[in-house]
């Protein structure tokens, strides 16, 4: 066996046994992703899904939905990159300074092969992984990073909140103009490849972000469309005349959607509620999609736990982070804070 195999190799079964695959399911999910992510540098999500399947076939039956939703986290969380045609790459290391020795660690390298990086490597997070490096650790740090052909950047970078926009309607009114714009005949997004097209409609009596995605209304309104497409990717639209089946429409990358989305919630006075416990720690659950920036901002400021609630995303704060966080939430998101139930 060679000493850096992936889990493409022959022996690849074999040592799922010895990979820091983690305590959680979704800890030994990502890390099984990770590999395979990185073995083949580019391919696409259903390959990759496949083959962590047949893998994860050594631990026990998996869901082909977690798998696909564990991977489609790992893109947002920095992990993997998001390529053309539904394909994913493994994106380049990043170290996150988060202050008093601690970093956060993103990039498609999977954590059997940070072994050469100094310090204590904390990946006990369902997704999230973490290194704690002393004082005088941090040249070797440094010089380790640059030579795995990394970086390290501070939390503002990483973040890019102060290079996004807050929802609301000053985000609305841009989409309507590069609508006037930009809009276009949709004949050329792979129709046949699409299932129904639904709307985005804020209903304060709907908690739930997913169940907001709804059929066209009785009414005919709505602008903010979403289908998916047979090989598993969404195709988003912004399209205030019509389903974009039948109409000119401004097509939507993922992050503009979730902002969108949430800037409806604002402009409906509809907004989404999560759930916390407060204490220390503050606990938070969501229920949602985040726009990337406040998403990041979650995971370098908090701690994952294990949810019992699929599709939820639970995490730990200390009380000083969750201070900042919290302002974060209310004012670029405009979400509700509740204790208990939303």
């Amino acid at each position: 066996m060679s000493d850096d195999p992936t889990l493409t190799d022959r022996d690849g079964l074999e040592l799922l046994g010895r990979l820091h695959l983690g305590d959680s399911q979704a800890g030994r999910l990502a890390e099984v992703l990770r590999h395979e992510v990185s073995a083949r540098e580019l391919s696409t999500r259903r390959v990759v899904c496949d083959a962590a399947l047949g893998r994860l076939a050594y631990f026990g039956s998996w869901d082909r939905e977690e798998v696909r939703g564990v991977l489609g986290d790992l893109e947002r969380m920095g992990d993997v990159w998001s390529a053309p045609g539904g394909r994913v790459a493994p994106a380049p290391l990043r170290i996150v300074n988060l202050g008093g020795g601690r970093f956060g660690l993103y990039g498609g390298a999977p954590s059997s092969r940070l072994g050469a990086l100094p310090g204590t490597l904390d990946a006990s997070a369902p997704l999230q992984r973490f290194l704690q490096v002393s004082d005088n650790q941090q040249e070797q740090l440094a010089e380790t990073v640059d030579a795995l052909g990394g970086m390290i950047i501070p939390v503002e970078r990483w973040t890019g909140l102060d290079r996004s926009e807050p929802c609301g309607p000053d985000w609305l009114a841009q989409l309507d103009s590069r609508f006037q714009v930009e809009k276009a005949d949709p004949s050329g997004w792979d129709q046949e490849g699409l299932d129904e097209w639904r709307v985005y409609t804020p209903d304060a009596e709907v908690t739930e972000q997913r169940k907001r995605w709804t059929r066209r209304s009785a009414d005919g309104s709505g602008s903010l469309w979403r289908a998916r497409h047979a090989n598993g990717w969404w195709v988003y639209a912004w399209c205030p005349a019509g389903e974009p089946a039948s109409s000119p429409a401004l097509k939507l990358r993922h992050e503009e959607a979730l902002r969108t989305a949430f800037s409806l919630d604002v402009e409906a006075e509809a907004p989404l509620a999560f759930r916390i416990t407060a204490g220390d720690p503050v606990e938070l659950v969501v229920d949602a999609f985040l726009p990337l920036p406040e998403f990041r901002l979650l995971n370098v400021a908090g701690q994952q736990v294990e949810g019992t609630e699929r599709g939820h995303y639970c995490y730990e704060f200390t009380p000083e982070a969750w201070s900042r966080v919290s302002t974060h939430l209310a004012e670029r998101l405009a979400v509700k804070l509740k204790e208990g139930e939303p």
